[in-house]
Formats: structure tokens, sequence, C-alpha cells
């Protein structure tokens, strides 16, 4: 009998054991629950648990999905700093990092917001969509160079004191005010397609989505954090969108706009753009100024590209970075208050391929598409340069505006349009002639810029004014200004391929 309890002691301590190496890690539980607001917003009402939200610790394999309570667990988690993320249809993801012990447990508690993901339509997102990041950051622009990240705060514009600047700084002032845009096309009331709607009561962090050929149908994805820049993937099933935590996160826009994912990067994120093999270049300012190579597919950082010093001895920060149309190289702007520079990488071979003197403070860029031109916007120049890509020279400068700060080219490579963030316009460079063609009056504080596919409508941001301005290129006329958004000021636009 005494040998049978000893045997049998034996195999409880060996089954322990075997259970403490089974489970080695720490046990993380928590909640997902969702503060519903009010009829009219503001404080939640109530805080309900969410039912099948998806769940998942970044950098392992685990995930699971709420239960009826919003509850959850996971077991054997390996010591370390993680981010784990919920998400749900229907709802703005919910990211936190977390600090998992070695051994023992951790409790988590995330709420999701309600108004994530498409708010009017459903079904597949079909491209051209336009996205347009807002922030609640009242009068800052990322723009200007005085604060960490590009931020600055600054006054409302002052249109005599905008002209004045303007021309002490070069710009052509027939330009500014003497060659208004054609009037556009006048509609009877109640018949103008570009009729302005108020829109519902949205979070300030959010991201504005305008169908562009039906520019009344708005669409809103409620954010958790400040974003800033975006970008999509080539193939326009992601969007990437920099926040002011220094994260990414990812949302899918095949189907729904519902974050996917997210990755911490060491520094303030300024630009973005991606390849079409599925590699997101994303430029940092940091104590290393660098650029940041990302995997799309499995959002994992692949290399961080250190850069090179100014040639010019300053201390430069990314600014902008764009890819040549065939994904070979890779263009980055050095900027300081008051110098700025463009550098070419090989994408292959990692290797520095040369650079090019621009005005000070590039804070845009731009390739045309054929890949044979750069534009950068000169942020305290107030002018934008040119440069040859074959020869990496400046060929040119144009004077624009006051604070010009982004750019985008005409899918026909014949126009670029430059937003003057000081000057609130948008300038219209005929590319033949190298001259500025048109000034267009937009809201105040101008800050980012996009086009449509096929080249009809440009899409400008006015942080000040917390408005977008919708230009007719036909025309070079403002036909639509949507309303401005409570509290939130726009930054970033990004067009869906």
């Amino acid at each position: 009998m005494k040998r049978l309890l000893i045997a049998f002691s034996i195999l409880i301590m060996a089954i322990a054991f075997l259970s403490r190496e089974a489970f080695a890690g720490a046990v993380v539980i928590g909640t997902v629950n969702s503060g519903r607001e009010n009829a009219g917003g503001g404080i939640p009402s109530a805080i309900y648990p969410v039912d099948g939200a998806a769940v998942s610790i970044q950098g392992t394999n685990l995930s699971t999905t709420t239960n009826g309570t919003g509850g959850f667990v996971f077991k054997d988690v390996p010591p370390g700093n993680y981010t784990i993320i919920a998400s749900k249809a229907g709802y703005s993801m919910a990211a936190k990092q977390i600090v998992v012990p070695d051994g023992g447990g951790l409790q988590v508690l995330l709420t999701l917001t309600t108004g994530g993901g498409v708010t009017i339509d459903t079904g597949p997102i079909k491209p051209g969509m336009i996205y347009i990041a807002f922030a609640g950051m009242p009068n800052i622009s990322p723009a200007g160079p005085t604060q960490p990240g590009g931020m600055t705060n600054q006054p409302q514009s002052n249109e005599p004191y905008n002209m004045l600047g303007a021309i002490s700084a070069g710009a052509d002032p027939f330009a500014l005010g003497g060659n208004p845009p054609p009037t556009p096309p006048q509609y009877t009331p109640g018949q103008n397609p570009y009729q302005q709607v108020t829109p519902v009561n949205v979070n300030p962090n959010t991201i504005m989505v305008i169908d562009p050929d039906d520019v009344q149908k708005i669409n809103y994805i409620n954010l958790n954090s400040r974003p800033s820049w975006i970008c999509f993937s080539a193939s326009g099933t992601k969007l990437f969108v920099a926040d002011d935590t220094q994260r990414i996160i990812i949302y899918d826009t095949l189907q729904n706009n519902n974050a996917v994912g997210a990755i911490s990067l060491p520094g303030v994120i300024t630009d973005m753009t991606a390849s079409k093999e599925g590699i997101l270049y994303a430029a940092v300012m940091a104590g290393v100024p660098s650029v940041v190579a990302i995997s799309t597919s499995t959002m994992s950082v692949i290399k961080l590209i250190p850069l090179p010093g100014m040639r010019s001895g300053e201390f430069g920060q990314p600014r902008a970075v764009v890819l040549s149309p065939d994904g070979r190289k890779l263009y980055v702007t050095l900027a300081s208050t008051t110098a700025g520079e463009v550098i070419a990488i090989d994408v292959a071979a990692q290797q520095y391929l040369g650079a090019a003197k621009t005005g000070s403070m590039p804070t845009g860029m731009v390739i045309t598409p054929d890949g044979r031109k750069i534009l950068t916007a000169n942020y305290t120049s107030a002018d934008v340069s040119v440069i040859d890509t074959a020869s990496m020279q400046n060929v040119g400068t144009i004077r624009v505006g006051v604070q010009p700060s982004r750019l985008v080219a005409h899918p026909s490579g014949a126009k670029v349009y430059v937003v003057n963030n000081g000057s609130s316009t948008v300038s219209v460079i005929d590319l033949a002639y190298s001259r500025v063609s048109a000034t267009i009056p937009v809201g105040s504080l101008p800050i980012g810029i996009g086009i449509t596919p096929d080249g009809s409508k440009v899409f400008v941001s006015n942080n000040g004014a917390g408005t977008v301005s919708i230009i007719e290129t036909a025309t070079n006329g403002v036909i639509r200004t949507t309303t401005p958004l409570p509290n939130g000021k726009p930054f970033g636009i990004a067009v869906k391929p």
C-alpha cells in the first residue's frame, strides 16, 4: 500500500511538472466592451460587452474571438512587449501595448467605439474613393518646421499678409490675384449635384471617405488616435494610417474599411509610399533619420534604412518619400529650415545613387507619371524645385505661393497641383513651360492634396478651416467645400487605386 501511495504521489508530481511545462508562459485574460454614445453624442450612456470581436496578439500566432460577455483568454503567452488588438465590423479598432510577465497572468480591457467601417454603403469598395484623415487637433498644421514631427501652431491666414509674404518670397503677384480661376458651372436651386450637405456628428479623429462620382456620399471611419498621413497599398486593398503614437494602423479597404492590424515605428512618420511588390516605405523623423521598409502582408519591419547627412552639413530629416514608376528607385527628401535635398536609393541593392539640391524645407514631393521629373514643395523658400531623375540635377525653380506643402501630378503628366499652406491657395504648374498657369483660392491653411485617377477632380484638405475643397480641373474652379467637422482638422489625402 505504501509503495502504491508513493507511486501515485510521483505520478501527481509528474503531471504537475508537465502541466507547468505545457503552459510555461503567462495567461492573458480580458474583456472587449463598447461605449455607445447618447443620441446627441458625448459621454457614453452605457458600456456593452462586444460578442464575436476578433482579438489577436501581434508578433504571435495567437488569435481568438470574444464570447457572449465580451471575454477572451490566451494561454501560454511568452513574456515580452506586445500590441493586443480587437476589432469587429461596425466598430473602430482598439489597440493596446501590453507587457506580458514571465508566468502568472495579465488582465486587459479593450474598448471599441461605434462607427468603424463604412457607415452608409456596404459591399466591395470601388477604386477611386477619396480618403481624408481628420485629427482632433485645432489650428495645427504638420507642415511647419518648429515642433517635433513638423507640427506647428499657426494663426488663421490673413489674406493681405499672405499676398505680401508671397510677393516678398518671389511669387508672381499677378498669379496670386490677377488671374482668378474661371467661374464653375452654375446650377438652379436644388439641382446642383455638388450641393453641400451637413454631415453627421462624427468623432474628431476620423477618416472621411468621399465618392468622387457622387460627392454628396460621404462616409466616416472613427479612430481612437489622431491620424496624419495616409497611404494605400498598390493593390488598393489596404489603407495605412500614420497616427500621433508613432504607429501605422492598417485597414481592410477591399470590403469594409475595418482595422486589421498595427505596427509601431521608432519615430514620427512624415510620409509613406507602397510598392507593387508589397513593401511599404515610411519616412521616419528620429535621432537616426531613416526610411523603414515594411512587409504589407505580414506587417513586420523588413529593414531600417538610415539616411545620410545633407551635403550642406546640416542635419536633415526625411519629409517625403516616393517610388519611381518601375519601383526600382526610392526618392527621399531631406529637409532643414534653410536647406533641402532629394536622395535616390537603389531599392534592390540598398545603395545611394546620388542627391540633388532643392529649396529649403522640402515637405512634399511628386514624381511625374513617366518618371523623368521630380518636383518638391519647399515650405520655407516658397518655391518648387524640378529635379531631372536621370542626372539627379536641379533643372529649375518655380515660384508658387506661401509655404507650399504637398503636391500631386495630373495623370496626363501635363500639370502639377501644389497646396500653399500660408496663402490658402493651390498653384497649377504647367510642366511644358515650368510656370504657374493658375492659382485657385481654397480654404484656410490647406495641407493635403489628392487627385482622381481620371484627373477630373482635385481634393484639398483645409486644415485651418476643417473642410475639404473639391476642384474641377477642367475649369480650375472649386465646385464644393464640405461642411467643417466638429473639432476635426484634415491632414493627408489618399486615393484608392
